[in-house]
Order: C-alpha cells, then sequence, then structure tokens
C-alpha cells in the first residue's frame, strides 16, 4: 500500500524503462494509453507498468510528466516534474509563488518539498465505482501540463532569476490575460 498524499520522484538513475508493447491489462492503464495514442505523444511505460512518463515542449520549459497508475485501489496520480530543484536560498521565494498560484487551481496544485526543492504539479482521482475513459485522463493530465507550462516558466524566474514571487506571479498574470483576449 502507499501513502495517499506521498511523493514518487520523478527521476531515478534505477528506473529501468520498457516498451510501450509491454502488456498490461486494465482499464486504467489502458485509457492512460489510449488518450497518449489520441493525442499522438510518444511515451514509455516504467518497470512494473504501474506508471507512464512523456514529455512536452511547453512554452517556457519542458514539461516531464508522470502518470502513476494503481489499477487495484482504482488511483490515478498525474505529476509533472519542473525540470530543476530550487536552490535552497531560493525555496522561500518559491513557495510564497507557488502558493499565490495555488489560490487560483482549481485542479491540481504545486508542490515543493523544502528539503530538496523538488517542484511538480499534481492532480489525482479517485476513480472508484466510476469508469476510465481516456476523457477520465484528460481531465487529470491536463491540468497538470497546462499548469506546468503557464507557471514553469515563472517559477523558473524567481529560483533562478532571483526575481520576487510577487513581480514573477503579476508577470504570469499578465501573460494569462493577454491570452485570454
Amino acid at each position: 500500500m502507499f501513502g495517499l498524499f506521498g511523493r514518487e520522484k520523478m527521476a531515478s538513475s534505477e528506473t529501468k524503462v520498457l516498451t510501450t508493447t509491454t502488456p498490461m491489462h486494465g482499464e486504467i492503464f489502458n485509457a492512460v494509453v489510449d488518450l497518449m495514442h489520441q493525442n499522438e505523444w510518444k511515451f514509455q511505460q516504467l518497470e512494473g507498468g504501474a506508471a507512464i512518463r512523456f514529455v512536452l515542449n511547453g512554452e517556457e520549459i519542458m514539461i516531464h510528466t508522470r502518470v502513476l497508475i494503481y489499477e487495484d485501489d482504482r488511483l490515478i496520480i498525474v505529476l509533472t516534474k519542473l525540470p530543476a530543484a530550487a536552490p535552497k536560498e531560493r525555496r522561500i521565494e518559491a513557495m510564497k509563488l507557488i502558493s499565490k498560484i495555488n489560490w487560483l487551481s482549481s485542479v491540481g496544485s504545486l508542490e515543493i518539498d523544502m528539503d530538496d526543492g523538488y517542484i511538480h504539479y499534481k492532480s489525482s482521482i479517485d476513480a472508484e465505482g466510476t469508469e476510465v475513459t481516456a476523457q477520465t485522463i484528460k481531465n487529470i493530465v491536463d491540468p497538470c501540463i497546462h499548469g506546468m507550462d503557464r507557471y514553469g516558466g515563472a517559477i523558473m524566474r524567481v529560483i533562478f532569476g532571483g526575481m520576487s514571487a510577487d513581480e514573477a506571479f503579476k508577470l504570469a498574470r499578465a501573460d494569462k490575460d493577454s491570452d485570454d483576449e
């Protein structure tokens, strides 16, 4: 069993990648694979078949995504990882920005590990008693991808460019507001 609020690190030197043709028969896994094919996203099934990862080009950053699949528990967790960890001296400022962003988020949230600076956007669903389709998976994958795409650059400006959380947030919101026009 896993901790509901636990996390799995996105990168591991010990992770073995299997081909996408490795058989895994389960409704959730099949729905994830269907979404990958519908979007023509290249993906890798990770060892054990309980996770799929893929990388997309965002506006400012590469979006590294992992879909964790717990068929028996009917749980799906999606994580999009920021490509770099926050240096210790910038973690408080990054946390301030993350808090501002999360206040506006309706699905999913950004999280930072204050010990190692690891940052990801997370969305999940307990699918017990429901049919899981590619659309179900899309509904939890999209907020992670769009959230990291929208705010990943702002976070990077805070952690590596020395920008304040307030400045980065205003800039990210101004970009969003101009996109809506």
